[in-house]
């Protein structure tokens, strides 16, 4: 693996596969991956407002982030001296 020219050639001389020179250039492919993009926001969206203001709404938004605190209490083993381990 010395000679890296040798293993994988010039990549001065290494072509653009066609597909990827179409989804570079063509109108259509703009159109079914703007589509995409939109609908990726929108779910990525929905999801968002249903875990803050929907039925997935996150236990630190209620009870005084009694979530929050349980997390923090429990999720790190304490030492039986009650420091945190190093």
């Amino acid at each position: 693996m010395d000679n890296v020219i040798g293993l994988i050639g010039d990549p001065s001389k290494i072509e653009t596969p066609r597909s990827l020179y179409w989804l570079q250039r063509s109108k259509s492919a703009a159109l079914i991956w703007n589509a995409m993009r939109i609908w990726l926001g929108v779910m990525w969206l929905q999801a968002g407002i249903a875990k803050v203001w929907g039925a997935e709404n996150p236990a630190f938004l209620h009870n005084n982030g009694a979530g929050v605190a349980g997390f923090a209490a429990h999720g790190v083993p304490r030492t039986p001296g009650g420091k945190l381990p190093a």
